[in-house]
């Protein structure tokens, strides 16, 4: 089970979450800034569910939906910073998607995306996969310029845990992210220290390939 789906689990359990004041039931704060990445800010509006599924998820979560809610919006936000500092650091290293690669992606998965996609998605199957590319060759350079410990996870079967703190630390450092909400600037970094779950042994860690192939 992945760290994600562990931690909903419980958040859903309980009730609890981290109470974040932007998702009480039907009291979002739409303008609320959560953080600001390279002086772009990320709002509860832009990592806010849609109101189809917020609808979906009431229904299902009934008196769980506030802290379900808070859960979403707090990993689409985490997934929002790291998406924008990636591709910074595509973009200051000249790294760019490889063709091939991406279209193995788009090969393997566009099936399952066409099945699954769901109305008013925001990102195409190439764009996913572009992005996907971007990663890998992202994670490749940090691991090969930072070096540290390698994790798997569910959403990242090979992750440079270590090279992606190292690389954020410098971000937080020039002011380059921030956050407006200490618990959720404490959960974000929480994803980035110990403990975790495996630890790949370096002689098993390998950049030659992408997970996918």
């Amino acid at each position: 089970m992945s760290i994600r789906k562990l931690f909903l689990l419980l958040c859903v359990a309980t009730s609890m979450c981290f109470g974040f004041a932007w998702a009480q039931e039907d009291d979002v704060q739409d303008e609320q800034v959560l953080a600001v990445v390279l002086g772009e800010p990320i709002t509860v509006a832009s990592v806010l569910p849609s109101e189809a599924e917020r609808k979906t998820m009431r229904d299902k979560a009934k008196e769980k939906y506030s802290a379900l809610l808070d859960y979403k919006i707090q990993m689409a936000t985490f997934d929002n910073v790291l998406e924008r500092i990636i591709l910074d650091y595509a973009k200051r290293n000249s790294i760019v998607a490889d063709p091939d690669l991406t279209q193995q992606f788009e090969t393997k998965f566009g099936g399952e995306f066409a099945r699954n996609k769901k109305e008013g998605a925001s990102k195409s199957i190439q764009e996913i996969a572009k992005l996907e590319v971007i990663k890998f060759l992202v994670e490749k350079a940090l691991y090969a310029e930072f070096g540290g410990r390698v994790i798997f996870r569910q959403s990242n079967p090979q992750m440079p845990v270590d090279a992606y703190r190292t690389l954020l630390a410098q971000y937080k450092e020039n002011k380059q992210l921030t956050f407006d909400d200490e618990s959720l600037e404490t959960a974000f970094w929480d994803g980035f220290s110990e403990p975790f779950q495996y630890e790949i042994p370096v002689e098993n860690v390998s950049f030659n390939k992408p997970w996918w192939l």
